[in-house]
């Protein structure tokens, strides 16, 4: 990999317009997407630079099955640099701190999530009974929930959707906390009042795919982790940043838009499948989480599809 002085900062402005790269991302090229407290990229095809770490964020790397980055950092100041390469379904976190942190796309088609230091250590210090954790070191893993909401925001630029503030800023507030709860170092005391640990999330998270289209239930979720309701719904919010029911409503969202996506299915069925119980019911909770109704957002998928396949 070459040397940092010689990678770009992917959120700046034009960088890329000497390598041909576009905004629209129809082919080989760059989507983004920014509030104060996050910022999104979109990757796509083959960009022939490396890229540098965002400072003071934490930042998320979320490829696609098939993609391939390699990853260089130092752990420390005057240590030696290290190198990695992350395929899906591994994500990679680069703390805050993390020095001399640059990426290479060897196969690309990921997603890059910058979270605000400061939005951070804000949202953790209020949401978390102790003082905001430091994640220790440059960590790479298999994280099902950190890639859902991966793939949540990269469908919609798949849709050539722009996320916009309300919507970055609601996940923004998911993975920071969820991200200090998970991965940040705390002492022994403070670890016995965090929420969740990653063994019962994934298994709240797993409980809720399989029953989408049915009434799911607090009580069925507490049940699945052994915990009271009360102390369940409490301990979900602390860790995901959001309640059960928000959760939820997320989820039959983004299986409601696969359906109108991949299927011809009529919209009383989609919305059946995805846990609503009218259509009247589907179509309210879509447009108001969407912007739109089910029917125009099928038809904008129809027809950014047929726009791809006619080229």
């Amino acid at each position: 990999m070459s040397s940092l002085s010689q990678a770009r900062p992917l959120f700046a402005a034009d960088e890329f317009d000497a390598q041909g790269v576009s905004d629209d991302a129809r082919g080989d090229g760059l989507m983004r997407a920014e509030c104060a407290a996050i910022r999104v990229a979109y990757l796509v095809g083959t960009l022939p630079v490396d890229l540098e770490a965002v400072p003071d964020a934490v930042e998320i790397l979320i490829p696609s099955e098939d993609a391939i980055f390699e990853i260089a950092y130092s752990a420390s100041a005057g240590s030696e640099r290290r190198s990695l390469l992350l395929r899906g379904p591994q994500v990679s976190i680069i703390p805050g701190e993390q020095l001399d942190a640059s990426y290479r796309p060897r196969r690309s088609d990921m997603l890059v999530i910058a979270l605000d230091q400061a939005f951070y250590q804000a949202k953790v210090r209020r949401a978390l009974p102790f003082e905001t954790p430091n994640i220790v070191e440059h960590c790479t893993v298999v994280d099902p929930f950190i890639r859902e909401i991966g793939n949540a925001l990269r469908n919609e630029f798949r849709m050539r959707r722009t996320p916009n503030t309300v919507y970055l800023e609601s996940w923004a507030g998911v993975l920071a906390i969820y991200v200090a709860a998970t991965y940040g170092r705390r002492t022994s005391i403070e670890q016995s009042c965090v929420g969740l640990s990653l063994r019962k999330v994934e298994r709240v998270i797993a409980f809720i795919q399989q029953h989408l289209a049915d009434t799911v239930l607090v009580e069925h979720l507490a049940a699945t982790v052994h915990m009271s309701v009360y102390h369940f719904t409490r301990m979900f919010k602390q860790t995901v940043g959001s309640s059960p029911h928000v959760y939820i409503t997320a989820q039959r969202m983004e299986h409601a838009k696969r359906l109108l996506r991949n299927s011809d299915l009529p919209l009383v069925d989609v919305a059946a499948l995805s846990g609503f119980q009218t259509q009247a019911h589907f179509t309210g909770v879509f447009r108001k989480c969407a912007g739109m109704t089910p029917r125009e957002f099928r038809l904008n998928h129809q027809a950014r599809y047929g726009e791809l396949t006619a080229r």
